[in-house]
């Protein structure tokens, strides 16, 4: 009996270590999600500084279950249900505002983003939102990411770019403001916004991901780190309120609500359509000249991973002789000049008209434009010395006898934010501009085109170089680029299609030559007008440019 005994006890030993060990297995492959009740349910990562982020990248997988509750992000921002967030709507224009926000318009369906402008830029704690392009169906699981450098953001669902758009200015990387899953979180804790769904392997790197490295990990669960990596949330736990970051970070969230539970897990099957590499020109070199047609071979190399057809187009154009050269000359804000502060004087305003004068011949100077600033201080409470000494210099430009041109030089004045009253409005008090360079003064010379609206703040101007013909339109300081200016340039622009086209305005570009907020609305309004080749500005010191382009 007793040696049977045994033999029982031991067949049992066995058939339990077996069951033991196939459940552990179970558990170690279960791919787990975290299903959101839309109601309170969220996940609170806190204020870790590892997530403060001026670059960034932040994807996830989600499905949607039920409408949630919008919140939003703040003056000119979003109303959205959030997917992801470093805050949300609490402060502007301090270290209260919000780094990122990642979320899913309540009304339209699209993904949503937003982020707020640093401290250090020119107009701190404003809100940037940006809409996707595809309406999203629930009970259908997605992928999606945004990347975020101070240059541009760029929208991804299910791989595929929904957009990119340059911005130029960076997000309040010094938020305090806490990140979250699920809810926009203030940085005394409170949330705001519930996703009604399911979230599954959310990540945070700390630079913009280029769309062939979020591709290759759409499909892969990451559970060790990686470079760049910051924050990874699988969301595999079993049970509990708490989810473990596998970044290396050790960034624990923690879990809030009465109603989430663990579900099954994203299906990791998501069909890529891969894009494929980008073209290795071997010769002659992009922007090569002079290129000899003869025994001379066009060879580029590119590659794509889903085998897809590539079309590889080359563009050039035939060698011609150059027409006799020509010069435009920008003129940067004179406001030292007029306003005589600063070291700066009428005289040496005048030295520099003169200047254009005496080399009109030499130099077949075409065209002068002055990209506003023309004054410190607009209207001067009434006081119009400033105007008077600008009157004074400019004049040598429309003298026939020494310019040996009938109307003098063309050329043309801007509206600056110090032109301004208020300064910086563009609906402010402009009557000074206008008496002293408005349609009174050009409205009768050769050159002269038109305007917009009532006044002379935005307006045109025809000129000829070299046998070729150009139209320079030069809009007033305009941060919120009113779209009914930009509408009116883009009809000019395509009024004129064979002229040659400048666009002049006070503020385009950054220093460090990425677009401010009106130049990147300009840009992107009038972009596909193909007559349009260059943008000039002045406003912030130093000196640069920018190349973009654009294929029509």
């Amino acid at each position: 009996m007793i040696k049977i005994y045994t033999n029982k006890s031991h067949i049992f030993f066995k058939l339990l270590v077996c069951f033991l060990f196939l459940s552990v297995s179970e558990i170690k492959s279960q791919n787990y999600a975290i299903n959101f009740n839309g109601i309170d349910d969220y996940i609170s990562f806190g204020n870790d500084s590892n997530l403060r982020l001026e670059a960034f990248s932040v994807e996830c997988w989600f499905k949607i279950s039920g409408p949630g509750k919008p919140v939003a992000t703040g003056t000119g921002g979003i109303y959205a249900i959030p997917l992801l967030t470093k805050g949300r709507g609490e402060s502007d224009g301090d270290n209260r505002d919000m780094n990122y926000f990642l979320g899913i318009d309540s009304v339209t369906n699209l993904l949503v983003v937003d982020f707020e402008e640093g401290t250090t830029m020119l107009h701190p704690g404003l809100n940037h939102p940006t809409y996707g392009t595809t309406v999203l169906m629930q009970n259908v699981w997605y992928h999606t990411a945004i990347t975020f450098d101070s240059n541009q953001m760029s929208l991804y669902l299910n791989g595929q770019r929904e957009f990119t758009i340059a911005y130029g200015v960076n997000s309040q990387a010094q938020s305090i403001q806490r990140a979250g899953v699920a809810t926009g979180i203030t940085s005394y804790g409170l949330p705001g916004g519930f996703f009604n769904g399911t979230i599954d392997e959310v990540r945070v790197w700390n630079y913009a991901r280029s769309i062939h490295e979020i591709q290759s990990h759409i499909n892969i669960g990451i559970s060790s780190p990686l470079p760049g990596l910051v924050g990874c949330w699988g969301f595999n736990e079993a049970s509990g309120n708490s989810v473990v970051d596998s970044s290396g970070n050790n960034i624990t969230g923690i879990l809030y609500g009465t109603g989430f539970n663990r579900t099954t897990g994203a299906p990791f099957n998501m069909s890529i359509n891969y894009v494929p590499d980008f073209p290795n020109v071997i010769e002659p070199l992009n922007g090569d000249t002079c290129v000899a047609v003869n025994n001379t071979q066009l060879v580029v190399h590119t590659n794509d991973i889903g085998n897809d057809t590539i079309t590889v187009k080359y563009y050039g154009r035939p060698a011609f002789n150059s027409p006799p050269r020509f010069t435009i000359i920008p003129i940067p804000d004179t406001q030292h000049y007029t306003a005589e502060i600063k070291g700066g004087t009428l005289e040496g305003l005048k030295v520099q008209t003169n200047w254009i004068v005496a080399n009109t011949a030499s130099k077949n100077i075409c065209f002068a434009t002055q990209l506003g600033d023309c004054t410190e201080n607009g209207q001067n409470g009434g006081d119009d010395v400033e105007w008077r000494r600008a009157d004074t210099a400019f004049s040598y430009l429309e003298n026939p006898l020494t310019t040996g041109l009938p109307d003098g030089v063309p050329y043309s004045i801007g509206v600056g934010n110090h032109d301004q009253t208020g300064i910086g409005n563009p609906n402010g008090n402009t009557t000074f501009y206008n008496q002293f360079f408005g349609f009174a003064r050009f409205g009768s010379r050769s050159y002269y085109g038109g305007y917009y609206g009532t006044n002379y703040d935005n307006h045109f101007s025809l000129f000829t170089a070299s046998g070729y013909e150009f139209i320079e339109v030069n809009l007033e300081y305009d941060p919120a680029a009113n779209p009914l200016v930009l509408n009116w340039a883009d009809s000019i622009l395509k009024a004129y299609p064979s002229r040659r086209a400048i666009v002049t305005s006070h503020y385009f570009l950054n220093p460090d030559n990425t677009f401010g907020p009106q130049g990147q609305a300009t840009f992107d309004h009038l972009k596909n007008n193909p007559n349009l080749f260059l943008l000039l500005c002045g406003h912030r010191p130093g000196e640069g440019f920018r190349t973009d382009t654009v294929r029509l």
